[in-house]
């Protein structure tokens, strides 16, 4: 069921804020991709906020599994047409049916917090690129098939790669540590101690950071220009790499930058037509 009228505007409005607040890089590409699918764009960029929130605010796996439960029911109920009466996912509804974007890519981004919620249980190369294919990833493949993309490999390595480019820059450097190494998560310092970080540890999020550079150069080398608008937030991953080289505690913070300089760069992207 599609919104209309003055309940649409109010859909509208809370998809939006949603987007800006909670995945601003999304958010303002959304605002310079083709005016017929940016509200199909910002609920995806919205839905990403809201799974993120889900992991943030929750104090107990068990609750942030609830909560996770409730989106992939949802999930299944919207892509058969139904409404649920909440604004975001109404509206990833509708961008899924009209889009067609698989019910298993959607629920992706929702698996992926629920290995961020269990870390502990998943430790090694494979356990990370899975989530942060999952988290970022699928992501830019709903949105790249919102875009008009076909389903083709290429295109879906080019998701991924951005994806972990992403994932890489956007992540808290504990949390990738701990999803790729057991043993650096064990010599990472406690909740509460003191910021001092194993030389180890740095030395791996170094070599991560070479990862996200590197999937970056395959992105460029594959990016067809019609692409581009959905692609645009990787413009961001270079500076965010940089602020987390500047970090007293990579472990746990997670890169940032001034609001004026990310509209900045997203624009002249766009501008320049390359990322």
């Amino acid at each position: 069921m599609s919104t209309s009228g003055t309940d649409g505007s109010l859909i509208a409005d809370a998809v939006r804020e949603a987007a800006r607040s909670g995945e601003a890089d999304r958010y303002l590409a959304c605002l310079l991709a083709p005016k017929s699918v940016r509200g199909d764009l910002a609920a995806l960029a919205a839905f990403s906020a809201e799974l993120n929130r889900v992991v943030q605010i929750v104090t107990e796996p068990m609750a942030g599994e609830i909560r996770l439960q409730w989106w992939r029911d949802t999930v299944e109920t919207i892509a058969r047409g139904d409404s649920v009466g909440h604004p975001l996912a109404d509206a990833l509804g509708d961008a899924m049916r009209r889009h067609r974007l698989p019910v298993s890519l959607v629920q992706s981004p929702i698996d992926a917090r629920s290995v961020e919620l269990g870390v502990e249980a998943a430790a090694d190369e494979q356990a990370l690129e899975a989530y942060l294919d999952g988290a970022e990833g699928a992501v830019f493949g709903m949105a790249l098939r919102v875009l008009g993309a076909p389903d083709r490999a290429d295109l879906d390595a080019i998701a991924r790669a951005a994806g972990r480019a992403y994932g890489i820059a956007r992540r808290p450097g504990g949390l990738l540590l701990a999803l790729r190494s057991p043993e650096l998560r064990r010599s990472s310092p406690q909740a509460g101690s003191a910021p001092e970080v194993p030389a180890e540890a740095r030395d791996a999020l170094a070599a991560m950071r070479d990862e996200a550079r590197a999937a970056m150069l395959t992105v460029r080398a594959q990016l067809e220009p019609s692409y581009l608008s959905v692609l645009l937030p990787l413009v961001m991953v270079e500076p965010y790499l940089r602020a987390q080289e500047r970090m007293a505690d990579p472990l746990r913070d997670v890169a940032d930058v001034m609001p004026l300089a990310r509209v900045s760069r997203i624009w002249w992207a766009h501008v320049r037509g390359r990322i």
